[in-house]
């Protein structure tokens, strides 16, 4: 211990007078006491205490926890503190552990609960910022929208308070707003269906009754069925007048009119848009010979498929996805006509896609042309899984990967994958084909986002896309498929 004091000034340590003195190990008290004193001033006094090794790493741990935060004050903010003095208090022997005060310890333990929660709730929050940001802007959408929206309200809903307090009211607001413009959304078409619905049953109303109705009436009656038919199942419950309509069907079979027996599609009353269906007509009564006329109408739309003639059957092959109303119409000898329709749900040519992302995890299902991962977050994409609906046709595709290469093969369901999870490895590049017995009808596009780079252009059944060799990241991908010798739309 040495001591620097003015000259003349005595100086004891420990009772010694002296201003230098050794020791080579502690003493008794653990206690150096120096005393300075300088003529008539008052001695200054210092009491040093002396700690072991031991006894200043304990010290060390309970100054760590006692300098955090109060457990209900802490934020993410204060983590570093946190793992600091858990750290600190963890590199402890059992035995010096024991002489931490169990108040102490127990502020590091509730410390390093409200961490965790704080974590958890971040990474809940997150989720759901991240699926209301994913919805298109509010004027871009639909009420194909409207389960998702509810999904995502649902999600909202379910988080806690403290989760939700990681929610900005910007982001929470683009919820809202899709949720005003679905309710907007359903009025309109509530008001369209309504509208529709009141046309149909003005037609029908004006029908005649009974012994009025004569065959002269047969394109009426014919126009007033076609025109229920093309309703949605929606529209159709608001028509308040059908047995009028069924009724007056039941009089003119009465008057000798051709009646259809039979009215099929040979794919059903569903299939995919590209494929064939094989429409074909039975028809009785009336005055043969008969001749045919096929229409297909969507929305609006109506195109006539064949014009009258004597043959029974048409092919059809829809090249928009949608659901259409197919009516045939048979006249007779006499010149009487009948119809019938029946209802064809064409599905797109659907597949669908979800990518793990870093920091993500699995992201949802996209489908035909949407985004799957991330852009401008500089995030890997990891893996990728694939689907698709059409019949006789499978996506094989494979992922090139950080520090593997080239993978095998996959083909597309719901257990296979490209890339990795939990490795923290980049997909890089990316390959896809079509293979199955329908193969040869469809063309399947995809493009990559990559880091530095951004979108690189659409490639086809079997191209790479991505770069192999170059240590860039994938980001996102879009994915559709088409008819064959078709462009994709977006």
């Amino acid at each position: 211990v040495k001591v620097k004091a003015a000259d003349g000034a005595n100086v004891y340590i420990n009772g010694e007078k002296t201003k230098d003195r050794h020791y080579d190990a502690m003493n008794t008290h653990k206690t150096i006491r120096v005393i300075v004193q300088e003529g008539e001033k008052e001695p200054y006094i210092v009491n040093i205490a002396l700690k072991t090794p031991d006894e200043a790493s304990v010290a060390n741990v309970i100054a760590l926890i006692d300098g955090l935060k109060r457990t209900g004050d802490l934020t993410l903010d204060d983590t570093s503190a946190v793992d600091t003095a858990k750290k600190a208090y963890d590199a402890l022997s059992d035995e010096l552990k024991a002489q931490v005060p169990e108040a102490e310890v127990q502020k590091l333990t509730d410390a390093e609960n409200k961490m965790t929660k704080l974590e958890n709730d971040k990474a809940a929050a997150d989720t759901v910022t991240a699926r209301i940001n994913g919805l298109p802007a509010t004027d871009s959408l639909t009420l194909d929208y409207k389960v998702p929206v509810e999904d995502i309200r649902s999600a909202y809903d379910a988080l806690t308070a403290d989760q939700k307090g990681w929610i900005t009211p910007e982001t929470l607001k683009v919820l809202t707003d899709a949720e005003a413009k679905m309710a907007a959304l359903e009025k309109a078409d509530a008001e369209a269906n309504q509208k529709a619905a009141d046309a149909v049953s003005a037609a029908i109303a004006q029908l005649p009754k009974g012994d009025q109705l004569t065959l002269a009436d047969t394109e009426k009656v014919t126009k007033a069925r076609e025109d229920y038919e093309a309703l949605t199942p929606a529209q159709k419950a608001l028509v308040t007048n059908l047995d009028a309509l069924k009724a007056a069907e039941e009089q003119l079979k009465k008057l000798g009119v051709p009646v259809i027996t039979s009215f099929t599609s040979s794919k059903g009353s569903t299939m995919t848009n590209g494929a064939t269906t094989t429409l074909k007509a039975i028809a009785a009564q009336g005055h043969a010979p008969y001749t045919y006329q096929f229409s297909a109408t969507i929305g609006e739309t109506t195109v006539v498929l064949k014009d009258y003639d004597d043959k029974d059957t048409v092919d059809f092959t829809p090249k928009t996805a949608g659901d259409y109303v197919l009516t045939v119409r048979v006249m007779d000898a006499d010149g009487s006509i009948a119809s019938e329709s029946i209802k064809l749900t064409v599905s797109a040519l659907n597949v669908t896609y979800q990518s793990h992302v870093e920091n993500f995890g699995w992201m949802g299902f996209v489908s035909n042309g949407a985004v799957a991962g991330t852009t401008g977050q500089a995030l890997r994409m990891e893996a990728l899984q694939v689907r698709t609906n059409v019949p006789g046709v499978n996506v094989e595709y494979r992922a090139h990967c950080q520090n593997i290469g080239w993978q095998n093969w996959q083909t597309s369901g719901v257990s296979s994958t490209a890339g990795t999870t939990g490795k923290a490895l980049r997909m890089e590049a990316f390959e896809a084909k079509l293979e199955g017995t329908n193969a040869d009808q469809y063309d399947l596009y995809y493009r990559t986002h990559v880091s530095d780079i951004g979108w690189l252009s659409w490639v086809k059944n079997g191209d790479l896309s991505g770069t192999t060799g170059q240590a860039r990241r994938m980001e996102a991908i879009q994915i559709v498929i088409v008819p064959k010798g078709t462009t994709p739309q977006i």
